[in-house]
Formats: C-alpha cells, structure tokens, sequence
C-alpha cells in the first residue's frame, strides 16, 4: 500500500509524458513527479490593503465620478413622467365616468 505525507503534482507537458504516465510501470512514472515551482504555489490573486493615502484618493475619485449620475437623472425624469401621465389619466377617468353615467341616464 502507497502511503503519502505530502502530494507532489505531476504536471505533463508532452505527449510522451502523458503517455509514460498512462502506460508505463510505476517506478517510471514516478519519476514524473515534481514540486511546483514558487511562482505555481502563490494563490492567483492578494487582497489588496489600501493605505490612508490611496484611502482618501478611492474616495475622491468616486466623489467626483458623475458616470451613473445621468442614468438617475433619467430615472427621475421617467418617474416625473409617470406621474404626470398617472395624474391626467385620474383627472380624465373621473370626467369620463362622468359623460358615460349621463350618456347612460339619457338612453334610459
């Protein structure tokens, strides 16, 4: 039984490597395995630590950014829209009901 403390990868880069690793006797396969290099082991990316400087720098870039100001300007004026449209439609509804109640009473 293959008792192991530590894995070590093994990373095939040829055909011929992947085919010794596939077919051949374990002794010789063996021999492909290896440590990865330092540059392998880092994790892909670092949580980045803003200093006070660059703290104060994020904040007055996003103060002065005005890019998503025009998209809640055009949702304010989309609302003011509805509203307006929301309010006419009452006003005409209830004079409406008005005409048909008597055009109604009339026909009687």
């Amino acid at each position: 039984m293959l008792s192991q403390s530590k894995a070590v990868p093994v990373i095939l880069k040829t055909d011929e490597e992947r085919g010794i690793w596939m077919r051949a006797p374990w002794e010789e396969a063996m021999a492909l395995q290896r440590p990865l290099s330092e540059a392998a082991q880092r994790p892909p990316f670092r949580k980045r630590i803003l200093r006070a400087g660059q703290m104060k720098g994020f904040v007055l870039r996003f103060w002065r950014d005005e890019t998503g100001a025009t998209a809640i300007e055009y949702g304010l004026i989309a609302a003011r829209i509805s509203i307006a449209i929301i309010a006419a439609v009452n006003g005409l509804g209830t004079n409406l009901n008005g005409l048909f109640t008597s055009i109604n009473n009339s026909l009687k």
